[in-house]
């Protein structure tokens, strides 16, 4: 159990053995695009996500968009290679300590759904970083999390279910040029005072409607 004001780490970057939990994607990697990146522990033991974001698509006829990079955790595992999840019911906030440079990251939680067409169903976050030497401590409410597919927010939205989110990723994108972003940890904190299990309208779309 955890009291009013905890936080507990689940995410450090304080060695290179952290890397292992991690993966990278990019449009480069995809053939989709030219944008590169790279995720490196420095020697104060702080991890650096940087690379350069490329918006110009590739001449293939068939990307007319291009310019992403991101960092994603290892889906959580239990034995014999099970799906298991974060139980994260006690906490109210994603808790980060990072120095940014002054961009716009997408930080994604995921679900790691049964279903085909819940797959690409993600948690996201727009989180906005100050440039400059300081560090800061960022604390994002869950309920502000909203749901999306692909980028996109979903038709029916829905409130971040605590108990079942099994990565968690950092992308940047749309934007060309260079990005640098350097963590120290990922973490939850519980805040009792807050209440809010979703900043956003929950509506019921017609039946008459296709929803997905």
């Amino acid at each position: 159990m955890y009291s009013d004001g905890d936080t507990d780490v689940f995410f450090r970057f304080d060695s290179k053995d952290c890397l292992q939990k991690w993966r990278l994607g990019s449009d480069k990697m995809y053939n989709e695009g030219f944008s590169d990146c790279s995720l490196e522990v420095n020697d104060r033991g702080k991890g650096i996500f940087y690379g350069n974001i490329d918006t110009t698509p590739p001449k293939d006829g068939k990307n007319r968009f291009a310019g992403y990079c991101g960092i994603k955790s290892v889906k959580k595992k239990k034995s014999f290679l099970r799906d298991d999840w974060y139980d994260w019911i006690d906490f109210t906030h994603l808790e980060m300590r990072v120095r940014g440079d002054g961009r716009n990251y997408m930080i994604n939680l995921g679900l790691g759904m049964y279903y085909d067409v819940n797959w690409f169903d993600t948690f996201t976050y727009v989180l906005h970083t100050r440039g400059g030497p300081y560090w800061e401590i960022i604390r994002i409410p869950f309920s502000k999390f909203i749901l999306t597919n692909k980028g996109r927010v979903h038709d029916k939205p829905q409130p971040l279910p605590l108990d079942k989110v099994n990565s968690v990723g950092i992308t940047c994108a749309a934007v060309s040029g260079p990005f640098h972003l350097e963590i120290d940890y990922i973490g939850c904190h519980k805040d009792a005072s807050y209440k809010e299990k979703t900043a956003y309208e929950l509506y019921q779309i017609p039946k008459e409607y296709v929803s997905g």
